[in-house]
């Protein structure tokens, strides 16, 4: 392909000097390859009109090639910056794509906390930079602070658990009001009373909550369309996807824990997958973990919690019941490949074991119930010396200020 008004023939004869004529408008140019007396190699252009040659020029091969050289290694450097700036360009976007967000500030939660944090009262939830936790120390009240540990901010005087911190609201069962359902903003403004009956278990997925309350029980997050989902007594709610997965406690009362029971969000294909006597359990993807506890109440502890079992996990199916260890466990959360938990045969000690039943790991001494994870940080209650929290590997233990 040529350039418009132009035309370009060349010629090589035999034994002559190769060469070479174009056409444009105006005019015509010629030029040859010619050789120096001094070895050195040319190419020679004219430009003629009317017949006359009004224009012509002279380069050496070799000044060519140095120019040519010097033209390449622009391009090159030109090249190389923009692939540079394309790869890491992906590379950048890639990280944000597989992080699930550019900047963890403005991080919004469409799940108000985790599974084994409700189980455990739900004292601590995080979003984004801020951890909010009811603060034991304080008599319940509800704080937030920054993950670093810096920036304090009291929101609420009320006494609250099961937090939930979804986008600008946290919900809460609020124990200073009959222990109802409410939510209040997450700079501390606008409290709302959404339920007049008690609330407990809270667990808030998108537009829903679902608690525990007048059997199990969804409300929307505005205080509409209450649904009571099934009649049962329930302890303990944990939903994942489309199923609630919970502990119904015996009908006669006599047993501390209850069989565990899976729903659907809407109401349908309730069935019962263990009968175990489970006293918390803690619903991941693909496995339900929970304290299997026989004990009856009439044989309770004086601390009303009866005798905690052992430690066991089963499929969300029902099937592949296993037990993962002997330990008296209880108040267990599980995050990631880890569950923590209090052992009741160490006086309440604080444990992690991996969630195939290696490597436990006691991570302090303290007496640890109610254990909550957020992040790198373990929130627990310390009995009477108050709300503590420690990194999931062991440091960095204080009180909660």
């Amino acid at each position: 392909m040529r350039p418009h008004g132009h035309s370009l023939r060349t010629a090589v004869v035999a034994n002559k000097r190769p060469r070479f004529g174009w056409h444009q408008p105006g005019g015509h140019g010629i030029g040859c390859f010619a050789g120096g007396n001094d070895g050195s190699q040319h190419w020679a252009l004219s430009f003629v009109k009317n017949k006359r040659r009004i224009r012509g020029c002279s380069a050496s091969v070799q000044h060519f090639e140095r120019r040519m050289d010097a033209m390449k290694k622009i391009i090159w450097a030109l090249l190389c910056c923009a692939v540079s700036v394309i790869v890491f360009s992906g590379c950048s976007t890639a990280s944000n794509r597989d992080s699930g967000r550019t900047n963890s500030e403005t991080a919004v939660n469409t799940i108000g906390n985790t599974g084994g944090n409700i189980a455990n009262w739900g004292y601590a939830a995080l979003q984004g930079d801020w951890i909010y936790y009811s603060d034991q120390n304080d008599n319940g009240k509800l704080d937030k602070i920054k993950t670093d540990g810096s920036g304090k901010i009291k929101l609420s005087a009320e006494r609250t658990a099961y937090l939930n911190v979804v986008g600008d609201w946290i919900y809460f069962t609020d124990f200073s009001d009959q222990n109802r359902l409410a939510k209040i903003r997450t700079d501390g403004s606008e409290k709302t009373v959404l339920t007049d009956e008690g609330a407990f278990y809270l667990n808030v997925i998108g537009d829903w909550i679902y608690y525990s309350g007048s059997g199990l029980t969804k409300i929307k997050t505005d205080g509409s369309e209450k649904t009571i989902l099934s009649d049962d007594r329930v302890s303990i709610i944990n939903v994942v996807a489309d199923w609630i997965y919970y502990c119904r406690p015996s009908p006669e009362g006599e047993k501390f824990g209850g069989a565990i029971y899976k729903i659907k969000t809407d109401g349908s294909e309730k069935t019962k997958l263990c009968d175990d006597a489970a006293s918390i359990i803690n619903a991941t993807d693909d496995w339900i973990y929970y304290c299997y506890t026989p004990a009856t109440v009439e044989k309770g502890t004086t601390r009303g919690f009866g005798d905690f079992g052992e430690l066991y996990k089963i499929r969300t199916d029902g099937t592949e019941k296993t037990k993962l260890s002997s330990d008296r466990a209880a108040y267990i959360n599980v995050v990631g490949d880890w569950i923590y938990y209090a052992d009741d045969g160490d006086n309440d000690k604080l444990y992690k074991i991996k969630t195939d039943g290696t490597e436990k790991n006691r991570l302090f001494d303290d007496v640890a119930t109610r254990i909550n994870v957020v992040g790198d940080w373990i929130y627990y209650d310390h009995g009477y010396f108050g709300m503590y929290q420690i990194k999931t590997d062991g440091s960095g233990r204080h009180r909660v200020q």
